[in-house]
């Protein structure tokens, strides 16, 4: 039995071996046939998912892709038409590709309503596959951009001009304020915005000029803040009112702002700071309103303010460092109609540091000239000192002559050492509120005419001014010397007499 079932086994696998080779043989035959037979296969190079994508596309302008159909197959492939959808074209619609070449097609858009213009393109052949249908994906936009717009390279500027958008409603900022802009030489294939909300740039390393932007209107404000090659804003006559500010910010070769002639009102401020190419400020003789404040600080070469001379309105006037501002002519009108009731008070806040530094009573009731000729090493003006970044800038500017009045104040001031180069007070020394113990850093001093001392509760010691009360310096008559609630309170004739200390 066990011999029989063998025999059946071995019989089995005898016909189920010669099956399988026959199997083997017509699969290799059938494989060799597939081989023989003519194939068109299209291919879509270049673009994934056989999708090209348009995106956003302004109306009525023309955007294109250049995309490659190739066979790889192993027989010609004949293409005999290509159908489009509407607005959009090719050129050409019929090719032939033998085996693994390709060829290169150049499809144009133009949009001419705002709206999904997406679709699909069919391609009719000999292709085994048959029909081909490449997915289109494109939109119609308005020419008005609703956003910002960034640009930080000269490949995004001359991109987004392309693009065909002729107005931003939000701001177009060229270059960022934490990346430097170093690519940017040229604005002009920005030529055709017409209109944008608010106008910045930031750190723009290689861009001297801003020409492009010649029909560029700017409603609501501009800020051009550490641009290094930037010279000029000639380009900007098109824009004749603010409603925000007008910030000029560490722009090292800014030597004129002509540019904004047009500009008539400016609904917040006006900042002009630390650009030291700057020569004036004319290019602001149009303005006539500034809503809030008009800060000028840190411009060393500008000496006038006659580009305010038709300035009716602003709520105050800063005017801090510009070491060579000796001329307010251009706003003693405006000081004397009180325009929008302007406080233009002398401080260090406010004005301090300028080459000349009259009060606004000075202005307006022509105790002083409108402009003043100040001699090297004088300061024209008041002094407020009260912190050591206060002493420290006072002393780095080596005066010797304070033409003006010298106002000590705060707790924090413990000697009075810096003055030791200053020999002479024009106005009055007013020491309030310290910790001195002692008036020596005045000892050097051969002229004040009036001191006011109070409330200093440690200063016990005023021999340092002993030598100016024996000499007369000062004047007769109440508050030539005014003294009162310090730890010592000595009358001028105790000093004049030697007794100065307790």
């Amino acid at each position: 039995m066990k011999h029989q079932f063998g025999i059946v086994l071995l019989f089995f696998s005898i016909i189920l071996t010669s099956c399988s080779s026959s199997d083997d043989q017509n699969s290799l035959e059938k494989i060799q046939e597939l081989q023989n037979w003519d194939t068109m296969i299209i291919d879509l190079e270049d673009f994934e998912y056989n999708q090209i994508d348009f995106g956003d596309v302004v109306t009525n302008i023309t955007s294109t892709k250049t995309f490659s159909l190739s066979n790889s197959g192993n027989s010609d492939l004949n293409i005999t038409n290509i159908i489009l959808p509407d607005n959009f074209s090719i050129d050409f619609t019929t090719a032939s590709l033998p085996p693994d070449q390709s060829k290169e097609f150049t499809l144009t858009f133009v949009p001419t309503e705002v709206k999904d213009y997406s679709a699909v393109l069919e391609i009719e052949s000999n292709a085994t596959g048959g029909t081909e249908k490449i997915e289109l994906l494109a939109f119609g936009v308005s020419p008005v951009f609703d956003g910002t717009v960034v640009l930080t390279t000269q490949e995004e500027v001359d991109d987004f001009g392309k693009s065909g958008y002729t107005s931003i409603t939000g701001g177009l900022s060229i270059g960022h304020a934490n990346t430097a802009a170093n690519s940017i030489v040229s604005l002009e294939s920005l030529k055709n915005i017409t209109e944008v909300g608010s106008l910045q740039f930031f750190s723009t390393t290689s861009l001297e000029n801003l020409n492009g932007l010649e029909n560029l209107n700017v409603t609501n404000s501009i800020q051009m803040v550490s641009n290094i090659a930037l010279t000029n804003v000639d380009a900007l006559k098109s824009i004749t009112k603010l409603t925000g500010y007008l910030n000029l910010l560490g722009n090292r070769s800014l030597k004129q702002i002509d540019g904004f002639q047009n500009i008539t009102e400016i609904g917040k401020n006006v900042r002009i700071k630390n650009n030291p190419k700057l020569e004036n400020i004319d290019g602001l003789s149009g303005l006539t309103s500034i809503a809030t404040d008009f800060e000028m600080i840190y411009n060393p070469l500008v000496e006038t303010l006659d580009g305010l001379s038709n300035l009716t309105s602003v709520s105050l006037i800063r005017l801090q460092d510009n070491e060579s501002l000796y001329d307010y002519c251009g706003i003693v009108d405006l000081l004397k109609n009180k325009g929008n009731e302007i406080h233009f008070t002398v401080s260090l806040n406010e004005t301090s540091y300028n080459k000349y530094n009259p009060s606004q009573g000075e202005l307006v009731w022509g105790n002083v000239e409108c402009r003043g000729d100040v001699p090297p090493g004088t300061y024209h003006g008041a002094v407020k000192i009260s912190t050591e970044s206060d002493i420290e800038k006072f002393v780095s500017k080596g005066y010797t002559v304070i033409d003006g009045s010298l106002h000590i104040y705060s707790s924090r001031i413990t000697n009075l050492d810096f003055l030791s180069e200053i020999t002479t007070v024009t106005g009055y020394i007013d020491i309030w509120n310290t910790a001195l113990t002692n008036l020596d850093g005045l000892a050097h001093m051969t002229h004040i005419p009036r001191i006011s001392i109070s409330e200093n509760e440690m200063l016990s010691n005023y021999c340092g001014i002993s030598t100016l009360a024996q000499n007369g310096s000062f004047q007769r008559g109440d508050g030539a010397f005014f003294i009162y609630d310090n730890l010592f309170n000595p009358s001028l004739e105790d000093v004049q007499n030697g007794e100065c200390s307790q």
